[in-house]
């Protein structure tokens, strides 16, 4: 089966690893070094009503790092991908999306302020991470069947 835009079975690892280390970093400088790498940018940046010329570095690389590593390790291939590994990606997707907006739309009733931004900003990661999960167990299960099989 041709599958397009996955990334080589390889690539797998790299994802973990690069998603860990973003998640290590968030937990390390949001627990305890508050906001430890701000960068005067001002010079590329400009200034407008929005943007004070600081740029947070913890932040973005934390979401880089979290983005990157998701997205490789999700859509990264594995060993034999067939028809039935499609269905299970599309399975798994399908139910990211429903979960993520079905939080999103219980927090827009729930949460309000400046609260709601950072629903907001991890509502980001929220899709990534429910699909990582229910496509894992979802083969893990189905790896569990197929050796009781046999």
């Amino acid at each position: 089966m041709k599958t397009r835009f996955l990334f080589p079975h390889k690539c797998k690892i790299i994802g973990l690893c690069i998603l860990l280390m973003g998640i290590l970093v968030g937990f390390v400088f949001n627990n305890y070094l508050d906001n430890y790498l701000i960068v005067d940018l001002s010079w590329l940046l400009g200034r407008s009503g929005f943007n004070k010329g600081e740029v947070n570095m913890t932040f973005t690389l934390t979401c880089s790092l979290l983005i990157i590593g998701g997205v490789i390790l999700a859509f990264s291939k594995e060993k034999v991908e067939d028809e039935y590994i499609a269905n299970l990606r599309l399975s798994s997707l399908l139910w990211a999306v429903f979960i993520n907006y079905l939080l999103l739309f219980i927090a827009v009733f729930t949460v309000y302020g400046l609260n709601f931004l950072n629903v907001l900003i991890y509502n980001m990661f929220t899709t990534l991470i429910i699909f990582i999960i229910r496509f894992n167990f979802l083969l893990y299960k189905s790896s569990k069947k197929k050796s009781r099989e046999e």
